[in-house]
């Protein structure tokens, strides 16, 4: 189960910025292709770290 109150997303002109800690591949992964399937988007800085 991913913990979405870790993470941090910054939006400004179509970019998105994903910051925060993430506990496997699958959660970064995750809110990496959340971000892109937002309308208007046009490109994803993913900065989560992984933790364990």
């Amino acid at each position: 189960m991913s913990d979405a109150r870790k993470i941090t997303v910054t939006v400004h002109d179509g970019k998105v910025t994903l910051q925060g800690k993430a506990h496997t591949w699958q959660e970064k992964e995750e809110a990496h292709y959340s971000a892109w399937g937002t309308p208007g988007v046009s490109s994803v800085e993913n900065n989560i770290v992984m933790t364990y």
